[in-house]
C-alpha cells in the first residue's frame, strides 16, 4: 500500500518520494509524515490551502460585518448636527448639507492652462482612416 510519487519540488533531484496510502498514514508517526511533508512542502496549492484555512483565520482578525461610509456621508448630517469644515479634494460630490463647493479663485483656469500647455501635451491631426 505504498505509492511512488514524483516530488516535483524545488531542488528535488532524488526522484520519486515513497509515501503510504492515506488510509494507512498515521499523523503521529514521524516516519510516515516525513515523506509526505517532503512531497507537499513546495506545493503552491497545499501552501495556499494551509494559509487560507488554518493560519489566516487563526491569526488575522475577520469581521462578519464591515462598517463603511463615503466622505459625502461622513461630511453630511449622518454623524454630526454641526460641522465647521470638510477636508478633501473639492468636487461637486460634497455633502449637500455643506452647500456648494467653494473653488479657489483661478483654479479652473490653471487646470485648463495646464491641460492645454504645449510643454505637457501635443496635438496631431489624424487621417480620416483612423
Amino acid at each position: 500500500a505504498n505509492a511512488d510519487v514524483d516530488g516535483g519540488g524545488a531542488g528535488d533531484d532524488d526522484g520519486p518520494v515513497r509515501v503510504l496510502s492515506l488510509r494507512l498514514l498515521k499523523r503521529t508517526n514521524a516516519a510516515h509524515m516525513q515523506p509526505l511533508y517532503e512531497l507537499l512542502r513546495h506545493s503552491r496549492t497545499v501552501i495556499q490551502y494551509y494559509l487560507e484555512l488554518s493560519v489566516f483565520p487563526a491569526f488575522m482578525r475577520h469581521q462578519r460585518v464591515k462598517l463603511s461610509a463615503s466622505g459625502q456621508e461622513l461630511g453630511g448630517s449622518m454623524l454630526f448636527a454641526r460641522r465647521i469644515g470638510f477636508s478633501g479634494t473639492p468636487s461637486e460630490l460634497m455633502p449637500v448639507e455643506l452647500g456648494a463647493c467653494g473653488y479657489e479663485a483661478g483654479s479652473e483656469a490653471r487646470i485648463v492652462h495646464t491641460l492645454t500647455s504645449e510643454r505637457i501635451m501635443s496635438c496631431e491631426v489624424g487621417s480620416d482612416a483612423w
